[in-house]
């Protein structure tokens, strides 16, 4: 597992996670300064797949998500946002 913590608005790059080839999978949740947050929007956008785009609401207060089933090996961006943020 690696764990990144971001602050708002911040980018980080150069982050390499290698998966096994097969379906991959992107999990976390989300967090803000006071806890988790829910209602976040995850996208994951891939240039190495088509239909390379994905957006996915956490949908519940704790702020997880996960969005399985993703090519492997390919290359990832995972951009999250909330109102607010």
């Amino acid at each position: 597992m690696i764990r990144l913590q971001l602050g708002a608005g911040e980018t980080r790059q150069g982050v390499t996670v290698q998966l096994r080839s097969g379906d991959g999978e992107i999990a976390g949740t989300v967090f803000n300064e006071a806890g988790p947050l829910g209602g976040a929007k995850v996208k994951v956008t891939s240039p190495d797949v088509e239909a390379g785009t994905l957006t996915l609401s956490t949908e519940d207060a704790k702020g997880r998500f996960a969005i399985p089933a993703l090519l492997t090996p390919a290359s990832y961006a995972v951009e999250v946002s909330g109102d607010g943020y």
